[in-house]
Protein backbone atom coordinates (compact mmCIF):
# COMPACT_ATOMS: atom_id res chain seq x y z
CA UNK A 1 0.00 0.00 0.00
CA UNK A 2 1.30 3.44 -0.87
CA UNK A 3 1.74 5.86 2.04
CA UNK A 4 -0.80 8.66 2.41
CA UNK A 5 0.16 12.33 2.47
CA UNK A 6 -0.22 12.33 6.24
CA UNK A 7 2.25 9.45 6.55
CA UNK A 8 4.79 11.05 4.24
CA UNK A 9 7.24 13.73 5.31
CA UNK A 10 8.92 15.26 2.23
CA UNK A 11 12.17 15.83 4.12
CA UNK A 12 12.49 12.07 4.64
CA UNK A 13 12.66 11.33 0.92
CA UNK A 14 13.59 14.63 -0.73
CA UNK A 15 13.45 14.86 -4.48
CA UNK A 16 16.93 16.27 -5.07
CA UNK A 17 17.37 16.07 -8.84
CA UNK A 18 15.27 15.98 -11.98
CA UNK A 19 16.89 14.02 -14.80
CA UNK A 20 15.48 15.80 -17.88
CA UNK A 21 15.86 13.87 -21.14
CA UNK A 22 15.12 17.00 -23.14
CA UNK A 23 15.76 15.71 -26.69
CA UNK A 24 14.80 12.31 -28.04
CA UNK A 25 17.19 12.27 -30.99
CA UNK A 26 20.97 12.34 -31.28
CA UNK A 27 23.22 13.53 -34.09
CA UNK A 28 25.56 10.58 -33.44
CA UNK A 29 24.89 6.87 -33.90
CA UNK A 30 26.92 5.61 -30.97
CA UNK A 31 27.71 1.90 -30.97
CA UNK A 32 27.61 1.73 -27.18
CA UNK A 33 24.37 3.64 -26.49
CA UNK A 34 22.17 1.81 -23.99
CA UNK A 35 19.00 3.63 -25.14
CA UNK A 36 19.54 3.88 -28.93
CA UNK A 37 17.77 7.19 -29.70
CA UNK A 38 16.68 8.04 -33.25
CA UNK A 39 19.20 9.81 -35.45
CA UNK A 40 18.62 13.54 -35.89
CA UNK A 41 20.41 16.58 -37.23
CA UNK A 42 20.42 20.16 -35.94
CA UNK A 43 17.28 21.96 -37.08
CA UNK A 44 15.20 18.82 -37.46
CA UNK A 45 12.02 18.86 -35.42
CA UNK A 46 10.43 15.50 -36.14
CA UNK A 47 12.06 13.92 -33.08
CA UNK A 48 10.65 14.75 -29.67
CA UNK A 49 11.83 17.54 -27.44
CA UNK A 50 10.71 18.66 -24.01
CA UNK A 51 8.31 21.60 -23.76
CA UNK A 52 10.11 24.42 -21.87
CA UNK A 53 6.86 25.53 -20.23
CA UNK A 54 6.34 22.03 -18.84
CA UNK A 55 9.98 21.92 -17.76
CA UNK A 56 9.59 25.18 -15.80
CA UNK A 57 6.37 23.98 -14.17
CA UNK A 58 7.92 20.70 -13.03
CA UNK A 59 10.82 22.54 -11.40
CA UNK A 60 8.38 24.85 -9.62
CA UNK A 61 6.34 21.90 -8.36
CA UNK A 62 9.43 19.93 -7.29
CA UNK A 63 11.08 22.76 -5.34
CA UNK A 64 8.93 22.20 -2.19
CA UNK A 65 9.91 18.53 -2.30
CA UNK A 66 13.58 19.45 -1.89
CA UNK A 67 14.73 19.98 -5.48
CA UNK A 68 18.19 21.49 -5.76
CA UNK A 69 19.44 20.40 -9.18
CA UNK A 70 18.61 19.45 -12.74
CA UNK A 71 20.54 17.16 -15.06
CA UNK A 72 19.92 17.91 -18.73
CA UNK A 73 20.61 15.00 -21.03
CA UNK A 74 19.16 13.23 -24.07
CA UNK A 75 19.56 11.94 -26.74
CA UNK A 76 21.79 14.89 -27.43
CA UNK A 77 20.44 17.81 -25.37
CA UNK A 78 22.07 20.49 -27.52
CA UNK A 79 19.78 19.42 -30.38
CA UNK A 80 16.88 20.99 -28.51
CA UNK A 81 15.79 24.02 -30.50
CA UNK A 82 15.29 26.00 -27.27
CA UNK A 83 18.25 24.73 -25.27
CA UNK A 84 19.18 28.25 -24.17
CA UNK A 85 15.65 28.71 -22.82
CA UNK A 86 16.01 25.53 -20.77
CA UNK A 87 19.38 26.74 -19.46
CA UNK A 88 17.88 30.09 -18.53
CA UNK A 89 15.08 28.37 -16.61
CA UNK A 90 17.61 26.42 -14.57
CA UNK A 91 19.57 29.61 -13.90
CA UNK A 92 16.55 31.71 -12.91
CA UNK A 93 15.27 28.95 -10.64
CA UNK A 94 18.72 28.79 -8.99
CA UNK A 95 19.06 25.07 -9.64
CA UNK A 96 22.43 23.36 -9.83
CA UNK A 97 23.07 22.34 -13.44
CA UNK A 98 24.52 19.12 -14.76
CA UNK A 99 24.61 18.60 -18.51
CA UNK A 100 25.69 15.57 -20.53
CA UNK A 101 26.60 16.14 -24.18
CA UNK A 102 28.67 14.65 -26.97
CA UNK A 103 30.17 18.12 -27.36
CA UNK A 104 29.84 18.34 -31.12
CA UNK A 105 27.23 21.12 -30.99
CA UNK A 106 28.82 23.18 -28.23
CA UNK A 107 29.40 26.57 -29.84
CA UNK A 108 31.28 29.49 -28.23
CA UNK A 109 27.91 31.14 -27.50
CA UNK A 110 26.57 28.02 -25.77
CA UNK A 111 29.78 27.64 -23.79
CA UNK A 112 29.36 31.19 -22.50
CA UNK A 113 25.79 30.42 -21.44
CA UNK A 114 26.98 27.34 -19.58
CA UNK A 115 29.68 29.39 -17.87
CA UNK A 116 26.91 31.53 -16.34
CA UNK A 117 25.88 28.59 -14.12
CA UNK A 118 27.90 28.53 -10.88
CA UNK A 119 29.43 25.14 -10.19
CA UNK A 120 27.80 23.48 -13.18
CA UNK A 121 29.00 19.98 -14.06
CA UNK A 122 29.37 19.74 -17.84
CA UNK A 123 30.20 16.24 -19.07
CA UNK A 124 31.50 15.67 -22.58
CA UNK A 125 31.76 12.19 -24.09
CA UNK A 126 35.13 11.31 -25.61
CA UNK A 127 35.98 7.67 -26.33
CA UNK A 128 39.52 8.01 -27.60
CA UNK A 129 42.34 10.46 -28.14
CA UNK A 130 42.01 10.47 -31.92
CA UNK A 131 39.40 10.37 -34.67
CA UNK A 132 40.08 6.70 -35.45
CA UNK A 133 38.86 5.59 -32.04
CA UNK A 134 36.25 8.22 -31.28
CA UNK A 135 34.53 8.45 -34.66
CA UNK A 136 34.26 4.66 -34.84
CA UNK A 137 32.46 4.62 -31.48
CA UNK A 138 30.23 7.58 -32.36
CA UNK A 139 29.29 6.48 -35.86
CA UNK A 140 29.83 10.03 -37.10
CA UNK A 141 32.80 11.11 -39.24
CA UNK A 142 34.24 14.30 -37.81
CA UNK A 143 32.82 13.69 -34.32
CA UNK A 144 36.26 13.82 -32.71
CA UNK A 145 37.21 17.20 -34.16
CA UNK A 146 33.78 18.62 -33.34
CA UNK A 147 33.91 17.34 -29.77
CA UNK A 148 37.42 18.71 -29.29
CA UNK A 149 36.23 22.09 -30.54
CA UNK A 150 33.39 21.96 -28.02
CA UNK A 151 35.82 21.17 -25.22
CA UNK A 152 38.03 24.11 -26.26
CA UNK A 153 35.03 26.44 -26.26
CA UNK A 154 34.25 25.36 -22.70
CA UNK A 155 37.76 25.70 -21.34
CA UNK A 156 38.18 29.10 -22.99
CA UNK A 157 35.36 30.48 -20.82
CA UNK A 158 36.63 28.83 -17.65
CA UNK A 159 34.50 25.67 -17.66
CA UNK A 160 36.49 22.55 -16.84
CA UNK A 161 34.39 19.73 -18.28
CA UNK A 162 34.27 16.18 -17.11
CA UNK A 163 35.30 13.72 -19.80
CA UNK A 164 33.26 10.52 -20.02
CA UNK A 165 34.45 7.53 -22.00
CA UNK A 166 32.97 4.06 -22.40
CA UNK A 167 35.28 1.09 -22.22
CA UNK A 168 35.42 -1.25 -25.23
CA UNK A 169 37.82 -3.79 -26.64
CA UNK A 170 39.10 -1.22 -29.13
CA UNK A 171 39.98 1.63 -26.76
CA UNK A 172 41.01 -0.41 -23.70
CA UNK A 173 44.61 -1.05 -24.91
CA UNK A 174 45.14 2.73 -25.11
CA UNK A 175 43.65 3.64 -21.77
CA UNK A 176 46.97 4.86 -20.36
CA UNK A 177 47.34 7.16 -23.37
CA UNK A 178 43.79 8.39 -22.89
CA UNK A 179 44.55 9.36 -19.30
CA UNK A 180 47.61 11.30 -20.41
CA UNK A 181 45.65 12.93 -23.22
CA UNK A 182 42.89 14.08 -20.85
CA UNK A 183 45.44 15.44 -18.41
CA UNK A 184 46.22 18.06 -21.05
CA UNK A 185 42.59 19.02 -21.71
CA UNK A 186 42.08 21.02 -18.50
CA UNK A 187 39.21 18.73 -17.59
CA UNK A 188 38.06 18.23 -14.01
CA UNK A 189 37.64 14.45 -14.20
CA UNK A 190 37.99 11.48 -16.52
CA UNK A 191 35.18 9.01 -15.84
CA UNK A 192 35.58 5.60 -17.46
CA UNK A 193 32.21 3.89 -17.80
CA UNK A 194 31.43 0.22 -18.20
CA UNK A 195 29.66 -0.85 -21.36
CA UNK A 196 26.04 -1.28 -20.32
CA UNK A 197 24.50 -4.48 -21.75
CA UNK A 198 21.41 -3.15 -23.52
CA UNK A 199 20.25 -1.74 -26.89
CA UNK A 200 23.24 -1.05 -29.19
CA UNK A 201 25.72 -1.94 -26.44
CA UNK A 202 24.22 -5.42 -26.31
CA UNK A 203 24.98 -5.80 -30.00
CA UNK A 204 28.58 -4.77 -29.34
CA UNK A 205 28.84 -7.62 -26.87
CA UNK A 206 27.38 -10.06 -29.36
CA UNK A 207 29.96 -8.94 -31.96
CA UNK A 208 32.84 -9.44 -29.52
CA UNK A 209 33.57 -5.70 -29.31
CA UNK A 210 33.16 -5.66 -25.52
CA UNK A 211 35.66 -6.80 -22.93
CA UNK A 212 34.93 -9.92 -20.90
CA UNK A 213 34.21 -9.49 -17.19
CA UNK A 214 37.64 -10.94 -16.38
CA UNK A 215 39.34 -8.40 -18.64
CA UNK A 216 37.41 -5.52 -17.10
CA UNK A 217 38.27 -6.65 -13.58
CA UNK A 218 41.95 -6.93 -14.46
CA UNK A 219 41.93 -3.54 -16.13
CA UNK A 220 40.16 -1.91 -13.19
CA UNK A 221 42.69 -3.27 -10.72
CA UNK A 222 45.59 -2.04 -12.88
CA UNK A 223 44.02 1.40 -13.23
CA UNK A 224 43.44 1.85 -9.53
CA UNK A 225 46.81 0.44 -8.46
CA UNK A 226 49.14 1.93 -11.07
CA UNK A 227 47.54 4.54 -13.33
CA UNK A 228 45.16 6.62 -11.24
CA UNK A 229 47.63 7.37 -8.39
CA UNK A 230 50.04 8.95 -10.91
CA UNK A 231 47.52 10.56 -13.27
CA UNK A 232 47.93 14.08 -11.90
CA UNK A 233 44.17 14.74 -11.97
CA UNK A 234 40.98 12.99 -10.93
CA UNK A 235 40.19 9.72 -12.70
CA UNK A 236 37.33 7.37 -11.87
CA UNK A 237 37.14 3.82 -13.15
CA UNK A 238 33.40 3.56 -12.76
CA UNK A 239 32.77 0.04 -11.59
CA UNK A 240 30.77 -0.83 -8.44
CA UNK A 241 32.20 0.25 -5.07
CA UNK A 242 32.86 -3.35 -4.03
CA UNK A 243 35.72 -3.43 -6.57
CA UNK A 244 37.32 -0.10 -5.74
CA UNK A 245 40.44 0.44 -3.72
CA UNK A 246 40.18 2.56 -0.58
CA UNK A 247 41.76 5.70 -2.11
CA UNK A 248 39.07 5.70 -4.80
CA UNK A 249 36.32 5.08 -2.27
CA UNK A 250 37.50 7.92 -0.04
CA UNK A 251 38.81 10.42 -2.61
CA UNK A 252 37.04 13.79 -2.57
CA UNK A 253 36.33 13.80 -6.32
CA UNK A 254 35.14 10.20 -6.55
CA UNK A 255 33.47 9.64 -3.17
CA UNK A 256 29.90 8.53 -3.68
CA UNK A 257 30.28 7.89 -7.41
CA UNK A 258 28.69 4.68 -8.57
CA UNK A 259 25.79 4.88 -6.15
CA UNK A 260 22.33 4.54 -7.57
CA UNK A 261 20.57 7.78 -6.63
CA UNK A 262 17.07 6.64 -7.52
CA UNK A 263 15.77 7.32 -4.01
CA UNK A 264 16.23 11.04 -4.68
CA UNK A 265 15.90 11.33 -8.47
CA UNK A 266 12.94 11.55 -10.82
CA UNK A 267 13.33 11.17 -14.58
CA UNK A 268 11.43 13.27 -17.10
CA UNK A 269 11.33 12.06 -20.70
CA UNK A 270 11.20 14.36 -23.71
CA UNK A 271 7.43 13.91 -24.11
CA UNK A 272 6.81 15.06 -20.53
CA UNK A 273 6.40 11.59 -19.03
CA UNK A 274 7.86 10.85 -15.62
CA UNK A 275 10.07 7.76 -15.39
CA UNK A 276 12.71 6.15 -13.23
CA UNK A 277 15.32 7.49 -15.67
CA UNK A 278 15.97 7.01 -19.39
CA UNK A 279 14.96 3.40 -18.91
CA UNK A 280 11.43 4.67 -19.49
CA UNK A 281 12.18 4.63 -23.23
CA UNK A 282 12.81 0.89 -23.06
CA UNK A 283 10.55 -0.21 -20.21
CA UNK A 284 7.05 1.34 -20.28
CA UNK A 285 6.33 -0.23 -16.89
CA UNK A 286 8.74 2.25 -15.34
CA UNK A 287 6.90 5.31 -16.68
CA UNK A 288 4.99 7.01 -13.86
CA UNK A 289 2.54 9.36 -15.53
CA UNK A 290 2.75 12.68 -17.34
CA UNK A 291 3.70 16.16 -16.18
CA UNK A 292 0.68 17.74 -17.87
CA UNK A 293 -1.80 15.68 -15.85
CA UNK A 294 -0.02 14.26 -12.80
CA UNK A 295 1.30 16.59 -10.07
CA UNK A 296 4.95 16.02 -9.23
CA UNK A 297 4.18 15.63 -5.54
CA UNK A 298 1.58 12.94 -6.17
CA UNK A 299 3.95 10.94 -8.38
CA UNK A 300 6.90 11.37 -6.05
CA UNK A 301 5.03 10.53 -2.88
CA UNK A 302 2.63 7.84 -4.02
CA UNK A 303 3.71 5.97 -7.13
CA UNK A 304 4.05 2.30 -6.11
CA UNK A 305 7.38 1.76 -7.90
CA UNK A 306 8.99 4.72 -6.15
CA UNK A 307 7.59 3.87 -2.73
CA UNK A 308 8.59 0.24 -3.21
CA UNK A 309 12.17 1.25 -4.05
CA UNK A 310 12.43 3.45 -0.96
CA UNK A 311 11.10 0.74 1.29
CA UNK A 312 12.94 -2.14 -0.37
CA UNK A 313 16.44 -0.88 -1.13
CA UNK A 314 18.80 -2.48 -0.28
CA UNK A 315 16.93 -5.01 1.85
CA UNK A 316 15.14 -6.72 -1.05
CA UNK A 317 18.12 -6.94 -3.42
CA UNK A 318 18.90 -10.49 -4.42
CA UNK A 319 21.96 -12.46 -5.47
CA UNK A 320 25.36 -11.13 -4.53
CA UNK A 321 23.91 -7.69 -3.78
CA UNK A 322 22.00 -9.15 -0.83
CA UNK A 323 25.27 -9.99 0.90
CA UNK A 324 27.57 -7.20 -0.26
CA UNK A 325 28.94 -4.94 2.46
CA UNK A 326 28.41 -1.95 0.17
CA UNK A 327 24.77 -2.52 -0.67
CA UNK A 328 23.56 0.35 1.53
CA UNK A 329 25.57 2.85 -0.50
CA UNK A 330 25.70 1.15 -3.91
CA UNK A 331 21.99 0.16 -3.95
CA UNK A 332 22.54 -2.26 -6.82
CA UNK A 333 24.75 0.12 -8.84
CA UNK A 334 22.26 0.65 -11.71
CA UNK A 335 18.66 -0.35 -11.05
CA UNK A 336 17.76 0.41 -14.66
CA UNK A 337 20.22 -2.05 -16.18
CA UNK A 338 19.42 -4.72 -13.59
CA UNK A 339 15.73 -4.35 -14.40
CA UNK A 340 16.29 -4.59 -18.14
CA UNK A 341 18.12 -7.88 -17.73
CA UNK A 342 15.77 -9.54 -15.24
CA UNK A 343 12.54 -7.46 -15.25
CA UNK A 344 12.86 -7.16 -11.49
CA UNK A 345 13.67 -4.10 -9.39
CA UNK A 346 15.49 -6.38 -6.98
CA UNK A 347 17.77 -8.16 -9.44
CA UNK A 348 21.45 -8.06 -8.48
CA UNK A 349 23.91 -5.84 -10.28
CA UNK A 350 24.67 -7.57 -13.57
CA UNK A 351 28.40 -6.84 -13.26
CA UNK A 352 28.76 -7.96 -9.65
CA UNK A 353 26.70 -11.11 -10.12
CA UNK A 354 28.72 -12.18 -13.14
CA UNK A 355 31.94 -11.58 -11.21
CA UNK A 356 30.60 -13.61 -8.29
CA UNK A 357 29.55 -16.45 -10.56
CA UNK A 358 33.10 -16.55 -11.93
CA UNK A 359 34.57 -16.55 -8.37
CA UNK A 360 36.00 -13.09 -9.05
CA UNK A 361 34.02 -11.05 -6.52
CA UNK A 362 36.26 -9.88 -3.64
CA UNK A 363 35.41 -12.03 -0.62
CA UNK A 364 36.48 -9.25 1.72
CA UNK A 365 33.49 -7.22 0.49
CA UNK A 366 30.95 -9.91 1.42
CA UNK A 367 29.38 -10.60 4.79
CA UNK A 368 31.39 -13.66 5.78
CA UNK A 369 28.48 -15.36 7.53
CA UNK A 370 26.30 -15.18 4.40
CA UNK A 371 28.76 -15.36 1.50
CA UNK A 372 27.88 -18.98 0.56
CA UNK A 373 24.24 -17.91 -0.01
CA UNK A 374 24.98 -15.44 -2.80
CA UNK A 375 24.67 -17.75 -5.77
Amino acid sequence: MSPSDSDFAPQEWPLRTIYAYVAEGCNCRCRHCWIAPPHAQPGETETGQLDPTLFREVIAQARPLGLTGVKITGGEPLLHSEITTLLDIVLVEKMHLALETNGTLCTPALARRLADHPGAVISVSLDGMNAELHDWMRGLPGAFEAAMAGIRHLTEVGVKPEIIMTLTRRNAPRLREMVDFCAGLKCSLLKINLLMPSARAQMMQERGEALSIDEVLELGAWMEEEVIPTAGFDVLFHHPPAFRRLPQLLGAATRGRGQCGMKHILGMLCDGSFALCGIGYLAPGLVFGHASTDPVAAVWRNHPVLTSLREGLPRRLTGVCAQCLFNHTCLGFCIAQNYLRARSLWAPCWYCQEAFDRAAFPESRLRPDLAPLCA
